[in-house]
């Protein structure tokens, strides 16, 4: 090596975080949904912080610029630890490695400088709150920030001037999934001993030091509060308390990887997960949960980017703006003519009776006066229903899932994770079972129509439900509204059906295998189908035959996130018992009956498995506990919906948030994750749809 130049390594390979199939679809489903949380939460962050006058002040233009850097190191390692998740090569270029080093050590330095001086500013304001604005100047927080980015670069280069001329000559195998230096020393071609004590110093130590001069400014200020105790000391704490969670949850994985003399490799990838995903999640979802200014902010600013506005013209129409009004009906006479007003807090919803062709001014009435009011308007309202056709409701209006903005907020990250991950798992199946040969048999052409029809499920009524969470106005069409219990009530049939079939097609291959392939010959399997869909299609057309007619002449509010029969019916003007009996009779004595059905078949085959126990018995099982799950997972909300005596608003919501977006995801984590031979055709199409080759 004398003389030479050793440094020939063009590229690192990462062995991974596993290489357990299970682990890794789990791992590629959380950090997926973190990273995408954490994007959106600190995105949020920044944006209210620029765009609300309340939040121009120190302590939040210094937590707008930590989201900003939050965003920053969700995105060096995140993206490519996701995107080799299921790649058999898993490599990085030698600049490529060297890149990353940079940027992760540049937003380290950022971050810690940034938390030492939010700590600084929480000082100020509580033990100096007099001088507050005097030394928390925005001169002097801009100089903070020039601070920390320049402290931040300088650590980094300063460590990046030793390792770029490092001889790499051979082993280039890096036991993780993103580049660091402690790992990538390690494969120099020569004695790195006194580097290594340097990056040791530089990152460790200053991790170490940085760590005790906040833990010194909080224990100064928690006992100047609890010197001066006064009312203000619980909100001083509170922040307080958010400040050390997100110092504790930044400096602990630093401190263990940079100091700890005996490193583990797999509590080192735990800790690098932790730092490059979690901790960037959590940062907003602290600020903002343990901040209520900065809820109300966020609340503003997602109203002003979903707030609606609608303007009709000026002849034979009216205007119409978002009011916030406790719930009542303000009656508003003029000329002889009547104009009812339904308002809901946050919307203004119209009925329209003998609506005057010039109408120049409304009355917002109080609760009693509108109560008083109504009983006078009803007289007339009821006397206008005696004949003709009153079908004028125009649009259907949601009151949504919760007015709470937490629960608003959890369910947008949860609904739209679960919503892109039940699609994607339902497409590979489909798309497995398809170009996998193995995979061409009764039981997989089933299961792949099975995932099909959950591509349905997941998008009748999951988009709008997660685009409506934060509108003001939710409100669909009145041919939408119908439109939407036309597919929820198809798609229902025909997974009703399917389900079956697959019930029977695991019938015959454990009771009567040796006529399995030609009872369930490929005919037969297009005869299901065909009939799964023709019972679907007309299961529905049944229903909405007797709904389309029916007169919907005034209120239009559902207490739900969707379009369904039992609640649509009780809008109606006229009395609808019987067609709810009908609904009952057709929805919910359906489902009974094909649960039942499928218990039954499902007896049947464990008492036979169970009479013929054989070596196959545990695969049969476990199959057939996987068709058990799913019918459980489908038939449990639809029973309760349809045939409970004694219906709940809240309980329906969520069974129908479960089935509408959490069941068709696990349907494929079932099929998937308890099916070897299904497991082993999903992981070829990965590698045929990632891999690539290096010449």
């Amino acid at each position: 090596m004398d003389g030479v130049n050793c440094s020939v390594v063009s590229e690192f390979v990462f062995l991974g975080l596993t290489n357990s199939w299970d682990i890794q679809l789990l791992l590629f489903v959380l950090s997926t949904m973190f990273y995408m949380a954490s994007m959106m939460g600190n995105s949020l962050t920044v944006l209210t912080v620029v765009s609300d006058p309340h939040l121009h002040s120190p302590m939040y233009f210094l937590l707008a610029n930590l989201s900003f850097i939050d965003l920053g190191v969700s995105s060096v390692c995140s993206p490519k630890m996701i995107y080799d998740l299921f790649r058999k090569h898993k490599v990085i270029s030698f600049r490529g490695c060297i890149t990353q080093i940079f940027f992760i050590h540049v937003i380290g330095g950022v971050e810690m400088v940034l938390l030492i001086v939010m700590a600084f500013d929480r000082y100020v304001a509580i033990c100096k709150p007099l001088h507050y604005l005097t030394i928390m100047n925005p001169r002097m927080c801009i100089f903070f920030l020039v601070a920390s980015w320049m402290i931040g670069l300088t650590h980094s280069v300063v460590q990046l001037v030793f390792v770029v001329n490092l001889p790499f000559c051979c082993p280039n195998v890096l036991d993780g999934f993103y580049c660091d230096f402690p790992r990538l020393i390690k494969l120099a071609c020569m004695d790195t001993y006194r580097l290594e004590f340097m990056v040791t110093a530089n990152s460790g130590l200053i991790s170490l030091g940085s760590f005790f001069i906040l833990i010194i400014f909080y224990i100064v200020i928690i006992l100047t509060v609890q010197k001066h105790s006064s009312t203000g000391s619980f909100k001083a704490l509170s922040t307080l308390s958010a400040h050390i969670t997100v110092v504790v949850l930044f400096f602990g994985p630093l401190i263990f990887v940079y100091t700890w003399p005996f490193p583990s490799t797999h509590l080192d990838k735990f800790l690098a997960i932790f730092d490059a995903v979690i901790t960037p999640f959590l940062n907003p979802v602290i600020y903002t949960f343990r901040n209520q200014e900065m809820k109300l902010a966020m609340k503003r600013v997602c109203r002003q980017l979903v707030r609606e506005k609608r303007v009709a013209g000026v002849n034979g129409s009216w205007a119409t703006q978002e009011i916030f009004l406790c719930p009542q009906v303000c009656p508003t006479t003029r000329g002889g003519g009547i104009h009812v007003l339904y308002v809901f807090p946050g919307s203004l919803l119209e009925g329209s009776h003998f609506i005057p062709s010039q109408l120049s001014a409304m009355t917002f009435l109080s609760s009693k006066a509108a109560s008083q009011a109504l009983s006078i308007a009803a007289a007339p309202l009821a006397g206008s229903m005696d004949g003709g056709n009153h079908s004028v409701v125009s649009e259907i209006v949601f009151l949504g899932l919760t007015r709470s903005w937490e629960i608003q907020l959890l369910l947008l990250v949860l609904t739209s994770v679960l919503y892109v991950a039940s699609m994607t798992g339902n497409i590979l199946i489909v798309f497995s079972v398809t170009t996998d040969p193995h995979l061409h048999s009764p039981m997989y052409f089933l299961l792949a129509g099975l995932s099909f029809i959950d591509l349905g499920a997941c998008s009748v009524t999951s988009p709008k439900m997660i685009c409506d969470l934060f509108r003001k106005r939710k409100a669909i069409s009145f041919g939408g509204c119908i439109t939407q219990i036309f597919f929820i009530h198809v798609i229902g049939g025909v997974e009703m059906v399917l389900l079956m079939a697959m019930a029977f097609d695991r019938y015959v291959a454990i009771c009567r295998p040796l006529h399995y392939l030609t009872i369930m010959s490929p005919r037969m399997c297009v005869l299901f189908l065909t009939a799964a869909w023709g019972l679907g299609v007309i299961h529905s057309l049944f229903q909405l035959a007797f709904l389309i007619d029916l007169p919907f002449c005034g209120p239009n509010v559902l207490d739900s996130f969707y379009c369904d029969l039992p609640r649509l019916l009780t809008l109606a003007c006229t009395d609808t018992s019987k067609l709810q009996f009908m609904v009952t009779a057709n929805s919910g004595f359906i489902c009974v009956g094909s649960f039942f059905t499928l218990l039954i078949s499902y007896v049947f085959i464990l008492f036979t498995v169970w009479k013929h126990s054989s070596g196959g018995s545990s695969k049969t099982l476990s199959t057939m506990s996987a068709h058990i799950t799913v019918a459980v997972l489908f038939f449990g909300p639809t029973l309760f919906v349809y045939t409970w005596p004694h219906p709940n608003s809240q309980i329906d919501k969520y069974l129908g948030v479960f089935d509408a977006v959490l069941t068709p995801f696990l349907n494929p984590v079932i099929y998937t994750l308890r099916n070897k031979k299904m497991k082993a055709a999903i992981k070829r199409v990965c590698k045929q749809l990632v891999m690539y080759k290096i010449s």
